[in-house]
């Protein structure tokens, strides 16, 4: 956990008591390697698997890296949903992409989603289709594809509109009310609260 929890330390949630931890670990007799190959070693099909999504994945025009896996796609690829949604972080590190969201099909349709940043809360986009988890680090469960755009749509959407304001150097009175206005439709979620 000390590991994967803190993204080998370049996560926010690094601690003081962590390094301790780490210290007391240090001193005992761990096989380190070993634990390394066991996290990131992988075989022939995860290697495919993070090729495929790292060389199909979309993007949104609010700079939302994506990628949706569906049932048949998985099949081809010989990996189940719930394989596939552990790979979301295969997204992860291109600047251009603050957001990182990965959608994976089971067998009966329902869809896993994995929500990732290094700098925004996504867990509110989360909670919103009845899901939960970290602040930048969330999940949650849609009933059908059709439905992976309407999770991607509104994240980084308020930031946008806060941006095309200051642009047009638009009062902050009129900002106001226009967030209220989204955020009161539903249309928009603050990843920045």
């Amino acid at each position: 956990g000390i590991v994967t929890d803190s993204g080998r330390f370049s996560y926010l949630n690094s601690s003081q008591g962590m390094f301790l931890v780490l210290d007391t670990l240090l001193k005992s007799k761990i096989d380190f390697q070993k634990i390394y190959d066991f996290l990131y070693e992988g075989d022939e099909t995860a290697t495919r698997v993070k090729g495929y999504i790292s060389y199909m994945f979309k993007s949104s025009p609010n700079n939302v890296a994506y990628i949706i896996l569906d049932k048949e796609t998985l099949k081809s690829l010989n990996v189940d949903f719930n394989y596939a949604a552990g790979l979301v972080n295969c997204l992860s590190g291109m600047k251009e992409y603050p957001i990182w969201v990965l959608f994976a099909e089971s067998e009966t349709g329902l869809i896993r989603v994995e929500l990732r940043s290094k700098k925004f809360n996504v867990q509110q986009v989360a909670v919103k289709f009845g899901g939960g988890g970290h602040l930048q680090a969330s999940g949650c469960r849609i009933n059908n594809l059709d439905d992976c755009m309407k999770v991607v749509v509104p994240i980084l959407g308020l930031q946008r509109i806060r941006e095309i304001l200051d642009k047009m150097k638009i009062h902050k009175t009129f900002d106001k009310k226009l967030v209220e206005i989204l955020k009161n439709e539903g249309n928009i979620v603050n990843i920045n609260d």
